[in-house]
């Protein structure tokens, strides 16, 4: 038996299989093999006399007789080829199953259940991994951080209105000192904010990085069902996920409230001003939001077509010798242009339409801005607001429309990302072989 396991396993060592036969819980030998064997991730079917002949051939069975003779056999077509008590030999069909009492013991790697199939998967899952002390330090240095940022819109509204028409110049530098230390702290908190999503980050790798590893060699192809090219676009799926969520699309994310705060800013220092940003926002939120679904139904289709190209390439570099012998240059070649072909339709496809939402953020960013200078004169006419304040709103109309800019291209790589995350995570889940424990 540890012979059997020693070679179509990994290696069991004789002092653990001893330690699980003798502590099954029955007296019988064929219970005890049973029971030993499951322990060590190996399923244990029995064969009676009259399934002898459905016996699958290239196969192994572990062999027990009436006699006690035990080993290996392998059926071939015309008998079974065996190892009975250490000599090699030859079993006809019909000697076999002459035979009063015998037991044939079909044995293979049990598969994972559906629990440990799971729970590789939710290591892609960053929030998850990344844990709620990490995620709420980095919220923290965001929210201060946007908070910092509010300094330089107020500090040009104060000088403008205060300290340039009386000429205060110990004001002046005062309230320049208090703004530059206010620029190193947000500073300082940008740097910690990356810091720790890159220290998630990097955990998060290592955990996925060994799981796909381990997934490759391990990881049981149910009838052929993934091809080696569409295996080898794995690797690169998880990259285009793993920079998907860097610090750029962490940080878009959690600046994305604050807009409605710089809004707000802007109602209580300008007053009817804010209206502007106030329609503008959900204007470019339409606009984002529509073309989403089309960004997606291309970035499946064009995942589709590099794993189509990535096949076809890999099936040409394997079998360049009956490609060069057979005469089918030409028509591989044709193949593998026209694949290509269409990869750049789609792949320009679905740039222009990213470049449509970046140039319409531009567009409403500048209008946004026109419009605030012109309101704001005739507000300033009738005394409802300074000059200070219509340069201050021009500045955090910049700012509540800059982190749009960033939601845009975060949702446009997201279509990209999430075909790749469901590759990744439809191939983690894919049964493995159970892990054997040695000693």
């Amino acid at each position: 038996m540890s012979t059997f396991i020693s070679r179509s396993f990994e290696h069991i060592s004789r002092k653990k299989l001893r330690e699980y036969y003798y502590s099954a819980p029955s007296e019988s030998d064929f219970e005890r093999l049973s029971y030993c064997l499951s322990h060590i991730g190996i399923s244990v079917v029995s064969k009676n006399a009259f399934q002898v002949s459905h016996l699958m051939t290239d196969v192994q069975y572990f062999f027990l007789d009436e006699n006690g003779n035990a080993g290996l056999i392998t059926r071939s077509n015309d008998g079974f080829d065996g190892i009975l008590n250490g000599q090699k030999l030859f079993i006809t069909t019909d000697n076999l199953e002459q035979l009063k009492s015998y037991t044939i013991l079909q044995m293979h790697k049990e598969l994972e259940n559906v629990n440990e199939l799971k729970s590789r998967s939710k290591h892609l899952n960053f929030f998850r991994s990344i844990g709620s002390v990490k995620f709420a330090g980095i919220a923290l240095a965001s929210t201060f951080s946007n908070i910092l940022g509010l300094v330089s819109s107020i500090y040009i509204m104060v000088v403008y209105d205060r300290v340039l028409p009386n000429q205060a110049e110990h004001s002046l530098y005062a309230l320049s000192i208090g703004v530059a230390v206010a620029i190193l702290f947000d500073l300082v908190l940008k740097y910690i904010r990356s810091a720790l999503i890159e220290v998630a980050n990097k955990s998060t790798q290592d955990k996925v990085n060994e799981e796909l590893f381990e997934q490759y060699v391990e990881h049981v192809n149910v009838n052929n069902a993934r091809s080696t090219g569409a295996l080898s676009t794995i690797s690169r799926d998880y990259e285009s996920y793993r920079e998907f969520i860097s610090s750029a699309t962490i940080t878009a994310l959690i600046d994305f409230p604050f807009i409605f705060v710089f809004i707000a800013v802007m109602y209580f220092i300008s007053g009817p001003l804010f209206l502007i940003p106030l329609i503008a926002v959900p204007l470019l939120l339409i606009s984002i939001i529509l073309t989403q679904p089309v960004l997606l139904s291309l970035s499946k289709k064009l995942s589709s077509a590099n794993l189509t190209k990535q096949s076809a390439l890999l099936e040409i570099l394997t079998g360049l010798d009956e490609i060069r012998v057979n005469g089918g240059y030409a028509i591989m070649k044709r193949r593998f242009l026209t694949q290509i072909s269409n990869q750049q339709i789609l792949s320009q496809r679905s740039k222009k339409l990213s470049e449509f939402n970046g140039n319409l953020i531009a567009l409403t960013q500048q209008m946004a801005q026109v419009a605030i200078i012109v309101y704001g004169y005739h507000l300033f006419v009738s005394n409802q607001i300074t000059m200070g304040a219509i340069i201050a709103s021009v500045i955090l109309s910049g700012k509540t429309l800059q982190p749009l800019a960033k939601i845009a291209q975060t949702l446009s790589k997201s279509n990209g990302a999430i075909t790749a995350y469901r590759n990744v995570k439809d191939f983690l889940e894919l049964p493995r072989f159970r892990k054997v424990a040695t000693a």
